[in-house]
This record gives C-alpha cells, structure tokens and sequence, in this order.
C-alpha cells in the first residue's frame, strides 16, 4: 500500500522542481544583471574604467 504522506511530498517535490526549472529557463536572453554582476564580467573581461564610460 502507498503511504500518502509521502506520495504527496512527492509530488509537492516534483511540482516545485518543474516550476523552478521553467523559471530558470524561461526568458535566458532577458535576464537581468545587478550592479555588482556587470562589474564582474567587465572585469573579467579586461575592460578598463574608461573604456567603459567612453
């Protein structure tokens, strides 16, 4: 027999899992980057200060 409290996390589980995944992959080219982010991939980059400003 199928205990169904565990049936339900389960499936509370998977849902969760899904929905996070679509969220994830959902609008890739659209993401949004804060502040600090676009300093580091400058940086990384090799941009400097006033290459950037210019």
């Amino acid at each position: 027999m199928i205990n169904v409290k565990k049936f339900s996390w389960l499936i509370i589980t998977i849902t969760i899992l899904i929905l996070g995944i679509s969220f994830l992959l959902t609008h890739v080219g659209d993401k949004i980057f804060w502040v600090d982010e676009v300093a580091t991939i400058t940086r990384v980059y090799g941009y400097t200060r006033s290459q950037i400003i210019a």
